[in-house]
């Protein structure tokens, strides 16, 4: 411009930068929102972005709550529902067979107070649970045979190296090795069937986890839901063990454990489950 015009030229004066107090004040509103909008996701990192969990669904005491327990029917209902697999109990006859029930008697199931022990089969088949047939442990097995997979807790008084025997022999004359895991509250059973039956899965359950489990020999462990913590879970998978949860059945536990790294939740409300798993 001045290349054209005679004259001197006259520097054009600098214009102060004037500070707009809302714009800086908006600018720290907007650092401090976002420096709280990333601690909270990164506290619920978890739950507003789940990963990829595989936590199977066990039905307690046959199918829980979506039919009778511990009947082909409840085992049937398990099945339906999406169960990876299903619970059960069983216990010696008088006669040596073994019969699915849980309690010492028959009388919440079937209005007996007999005992298992205390009958034969053919008198237990004249009664029936909540009015379904009272099955045996090779009926379980056969409606369950490649459906689900049957935890099977040694029960009761009868509960022994006998019937740790039985079982397997049963188990293996049904070629269902692949499909069943032996569980009971008593480690010498479970210390007893991992000797002599190292092929045979087993599960030791436990009201709280106390001690070196990593010294039990078991393929699970079982604990009540309120004992269970990422820990324990974590402690279980180091010593190459699976973690199963009994009996988580509120909404709010099912996906807690659900989203855990849990191997296998038991419980009665297997519907419920199966559809927080989907969602």
């Amino acid at each position: 411009y001045y290349s054209y015009k005679e004259g001197t030229p006259h520097p054009y004066p600098e214009r102060e930068t004037k500070k707009h107090p809302f714009i800086t004040a908006g600018v720290a509103v907007a650092f401090v929102l976002l420096i709280a909008a990333t601690v909270a996701v990164n506290n619920h990192f978890d739950t507003l972005f789940p990963a990829e969990k595989d936590t199977k669904i066990i039905a307690h005491r046959g199918g829980g709550n979506e039919a009778a327990e511990n009947t082909v029917a409840g085992l049937n209902a398990a099945y339906n529902a999406g169960a990876y697999g299903s619970e059960i109990d069983i216990q010696r006859t008088k006669d040596g067979a073994y019969v699915i029930l849980h309690d010492g008697n028959f009388e919440r199931v079937a209005g007996d107070s007999r005992k298992p022990e205390e009958m034969t089969l053919k008198q237990i088949r004249k009664l029936s649970a909540f009015g379904e047939p009272i099955p045996t442990f090779e009926e379980a097995l056969s409606s369950c045979k490649g459906r689900l997979v049957l935890f099977t807790e040694l029960k009761g008084k009868t509960a022994d190296k006998k019937m740790a025997d039985d079982a397997v022999r049963i188990i293996k004359e049904n070629n269902m090795e692949a499909e069943c895991v032996l569980i009971s509250l008593d480690y010498e059973l479970i210390d007893y069937i991992e000797t002599k039956y190292p092929e045979m899965q087993t599960g030791f359950l436990l009201f709280a986890s106390f001690g070196a489990t990593d010294r039990l020999h078991c393929d699970y462990l079982g604990l009540e839901e309120e004992s269970v913590t990422e820990n324990a879970i974590s402690a279980a998978h180091d010593q190459g063990k699976k973690m199963l949860v009994w009996t988580p059945n509120e909404k709010s536990t099912q996906k807690h454990f659900l989203c855990s790294n849990a191997d296998g939740l038991i419980t009665d409300n297997v519907i419920q489950a199966a559809k927080i798993q989907k969602e």
